[in-house]
């Protein structure tokens, strides 16, 4: 902009918007008008020609109020909302945008409005009216919590979210931070932008931490209520935060569920903001850009693990108690009086100190490691020696490569350089701490070894001059672990790819659980690079296998590899080999760091059975696939296949987890004649050798499958029963009265057509025969409805379950009410889309006019519904009839 300058601060009150020696262009639009005298910010058109137009409106209120006054600047444009919240940004500049919306200096009597801050995407010259609000959201007195620097700081929402801040830790620039901050919820249909697609579909919650302009050293882990979930739920959730600089909500922490909340497994939160909680963790796929370079990539990923080995955590409020200790010594009268006021007034912040220092220098003792760091970067050096095909950017890989040589270097000069002074550090805190606990107590006779004991903690407080404190010597090391991180990050990108041209087979990326085979999948196909896993439980490995290029990744421990902070990748930087497997001939194969996979080939014929018998060492496991696809079981130990599927193909992939050793496999396959149908008993016996039956069925959307099951001359306690859907999700099970007396008979509604796998493993002290029993329920009637429309539902022992269909658009929330009904207690109800995805897993649906006689869920998308009622009851001789109605209501605009 010509002959002006404009001036944007965002505050934790006000955003001013300053001129000088320039006049908006006249826009056409009477609306447009200069800064007026008092300074108060008014719309001001910017150096571009596009215009975006749209409405501000209050995040929390019910029903929605459009918010007049909040301010929003795009690019240079800016803008004030009118009464109605409308507003117009004239002139904004084409490109990705810094978009800022600020409500901070709209004070109410009972609180404040909050700010957001993100990207958004200009075409040159549009005219562009925002199809959804901009929502802003409100901050109550009565969630703002004062920040004290030299305090724990917590912010709680409305949810139960908790945001524990460390003392010291809350900066606004350079500076130590003392107002408020918030936790406030907002309803995911009301983020202040629309949520991308795949966020709508796997959202949990959505909040904001406010003032949005706070950082915090070190990081802040938030724990997240559980919200009631149950077992069959994911164990594992994805904290996104919108990245300001993008507009994207990328993945900043993996949730674990335990004790009753959702926490941070390892890392944490770096800046206020606003933060969404996924159901899915997000995979990014990697490949070398040549084939000579797939050695060096495994180094370099070796190089990589190696350093994220070397994790050292940030110590809590470290730099405030030390310095305030060290200041309480300094000061304190040299009196036997003045000694023992001292002990007493700075017992609380000694003990702190003596556990920031034994944590600061337990972080230092691990990085003792850091040698064997440089040994992994001289290895991937000397891998990619000469290979400058896939030099990344203006700079050669090779320069790249030195550069993360001579970090590691400056980070081992850093470990030698202030490890003495910890060491000093910890013995001086070791020889004083009797005299603060009592152990010795300090008299005329102890005063001298007790000033004296405190001077060494002093002096060696001292030594850390000039870095001022030992936490900051602390800091600076974390600070040169994090750019070895980097510099790593960097030399390894100079050699591999996001994964986005279509194989000639797809590249299988699986979430594979030991003795329960596949838990979740994905396939790179042409154009995508990034994954999405969705339910995490262990034990299991993540693996992904790209068989046109005879390439996998290593395979990892899920949670192991959970751990490290987002954002995920794998690597296909391994090479696995193929042979084939005769039937009935063992075969024997050695597993390395380097290859750690070997897919056996072996033939059947359809509805063949084979038992599989598998030795190995520890880390070793085997997998059955069908037709080069995903893997269909995992297992340490033998099993038995009954209904070969699809006939042709059969791999049997064994694969080590090891990183760091190899492991022999012995693997056999025998094929039988163990034919199946429905209603026929599937036998065998369960022995050292043979540790799980998996009985392959096709079923169809919307069917019952029923398995009555005996195993080992006990009661269901000796052994576990799954059935798996063709994505891997394992389907929740009914228990029925069985007809072979104490053998259970469990029934499973199927969601998704396909192949589907039953697997039934005996406990672990457990042998002996079994008998499977698998039969089809006929598929419930289908029937249309409405949204307003009542329906009355008959459920007879033939047939206990009703689909009713309905279309919802996205946005849309969705109302199942039980009106009445006659010899029905409840029904449960499971509504999927018309593609299988779960939106509500069996919840009970009553009939007494409460609030659990409604059933609402949201429509994450557009699409078509399935709702499953079925009457727990309805299999005694009585049938049973229930009235129900359907309702659908718009998100309030």
């Amino acid at each position: 902009m010509r002959g002006c300058w404009i001036l944007f601060i965002l505050g934790s009150s006000v955003l001013t918007a300053m001129s000088a020696g320039c006049a908006p262009p006249d826009s056409g639009d009477g609306g447009n008008t200069n800064d007026n005298s008092s300074g108060a910010p008014t719309d001001r058109v910017g150096s571009g020609t596009a215009r975006i137009s749209g409405v501000v409106y209050s995040a929390n209120a019910e029903p929605a109020i459009p918010l007049g006054g909040a301010i929003l600047v795009l690019g240079d444009a800016v803008a004030v909302a009118k009464v109605n919240g409308a507003f117009d940004l004239f002139g904004a500049p084409a490109g990705l945008q810094p978009l800022i919306v600020d409500g901070t200096h709209l004070v109410v009597g009972d609180g404040r409005y909050g700010a957001f801050t993100s990207r958004l995407n200009v075409a040159q010259g549009e005219q562009r009216l925002l199809d959804e609000p901009v929502y802003l959201p409100f901050i109550p007195v009565s969630r703002q919590t004062t920040v004290v620097p030299e305090e724990q700081t917590v912010a709680t929402s409305e949810s139960g979210a908790v945001w524990t801040i460390p003392p010291g830790a809350a900066r606004r620039g350079d500076d130590l931070y003392d107002g408020w901050v918030a936790a406030i919820d907002v309803p995911a249909d009301r983020a202040p932008l629309p949520l991308p697609d795949d966020l709508r579909a796997s959202i949990v919650s959505f909040l904001t931490l406010q003032p949005i302009d706070l950082a915090f050293q070190g990081g802040v882990a938030p724990r997240f209520p559980d919200e009631d979930a149950t077992d069959a739920d994911p164990r594992f959730q994805t904290l996104r935060e919108l990245d300001v600089a993008t507009g994207q909500y990328e993945d900043a922490l993996i949730l674990r569920r335990s004790s009753q909340a959702w926490r941070a497994i390892s890392g944490g939160i770096s800046r206020a903001g606003w933060f969404a909680r996924s159901r899915t963790t997000r995979v990014r796929v990697y490949e070398p850009c040549t084939e000579s370079g797939a050695p060096c990539v495994a180094s370099w990923t070796d190089a990589r693990r190696t350093v994220r080995s070397l994790r050292a955590g940030t110590v809590a409020g470290a730099r405030a108690t030390l310095e305030r200790l060290a200041r309480a010594m300094l000061d304190h009268e040299r009196t036997v009086e003045g000694a023992q006021a001292l002990a007493a007034a700075a017992l609380g912040d000694f003990r702190i100190c003596r556990e920031n220092v034994a944590g600061m220098l337990a972080a230092y003792r691990r990085l003792d490691e850091a040698e064997s760091l440089l040994a992994a970067i001289r290895t991937a050096t000397d891998a990619c020696d000469g290979d400058a095909a896939c030099d990344a950017g203006d700079e050669p890989a090779e320069l790249r490569a030195a550069r993360a040589a001579q970090t590691a270097n400056a980070l081992v000069a850093a470990l030698s350089d202030h490890l003495p002074r910890f060491n000093r550090l910890d013995a001086a805190f070791k020889a004083v701490s009797p005299f603060f606990d009592g152990t010795t107590l300090i008299e005329e006779s102890s005063l001298e070894a007790f000033e004296q004991a405190v001077l060494d903690v002093l002096e060696s407080f001292v030594a850390f001059d000039p870095l001022r404190s030992p936490a900051d010597a602390h800091d600076e090391l974390l600070d040169r672990l994090d750019a070895v991180h980097r510099a790593i990050d960097e030399a390894l990108q100079s050699y591999r790819g996001p994964v986005t041209e279509s194989a000639s087979a797809p590249i299988h990326v699986m979430q594979v659980g030991l003795d329960q085979g596949l838990r979740a999948r994905g396939e790179v196909l042409s154009g995508a690079s990034e994954l999405t896993l969705a339910d995490q439980p262990e034990p299991s490995h993540l693996v992904a296998i790209d068989s046109s290029a005879g390439r996998c990744s290593l395979p990892r421990n899920v949670f192991t590899w959970l751990t490290e902070n987002p954002p995920l990748d794998i690597t296909l930087d391994r090479r696995f080999h193929k042979r084939a497997l005769t039937g009935g001939i063992p075969a024997a194969e050695e597993l390395s760091p380097q290859s750690p996979i070997c897919v056996f080939q072996v033939s059947g014929v359809e509805r063949e059975g084979a038992n599989v018998l598998f030795t190995g060492d520890a880390g070793a496991q085997v997998g059955f696939t069908v037709d080069g696809g995903p893997l269909a079981f995992l297992s340490g130990e033998g099993f038995h296949v009954t209904n070969l599927p699809r006939g042709g193909r059969y791999d049997l992939v064994a694969l080590s987890d090891r990183e760091d050793a190899a492991s022999k496999v012995r693997i056999q396959f025998d094929p039988d004649p163990a034919w199946f149908d429905f209603d026929q008993p599937v036998a065998g016996t369960f022995d050292l050798f043979r540790r799980a039956e998996i009985v392959f069925i096709e079923a169809l959307s919307g069917e019952t499958v029923l398995a009555e099951i005996a195993c080992c001359g006990a009661d269901g306690t000796a052994f576990e029963v799954g059935l798996y859907d063709p994505a891997g999700r394992r389907l929740r099970a009914d228990e029925r009265p069985g007809s072979g007396g104490a053998a259970p008979l469990l029934g499973f509604d199927i969601v998704e057509n396909g192949l589907h796998r039953l697997v039934v493993r005996p406990s672990a002290a457990a042998f002996g025969d079994y008998r499977i029993v698998v039969s089809k329920a006929p598929a419930p009637q289908v029937r249309d409805i409405q949204p307003g429309e009542e329906v009355t539902l008959d459920f007879t022992v033939e047939q206990p379950a009703v689909m009713l269909r309905f279309t919802a658009a996205s946005g849309q929330t969705a109302e199942i009410s039980g009106l009445s009904s006659d010899n029905v207690d409840r029904v449960d109800l499971r509504v999927t889309t018309s593609e299988g995805e779960v939106i509500v897993d069996r919840a009970a649906l009553y009939f007494d006019g409460s609030s659990f006689s409604r059933v609402r869920f949201p429509a994450a998308r557009s699409a078509t519904y399935l709702a499953t009622l079925r009457a727990p009851g309805a299999d005694a001789p009585a049938a049973g009839s229930c009235v129900l109605r359907l309702d659908l209501t718009s998100a309030t605009p």
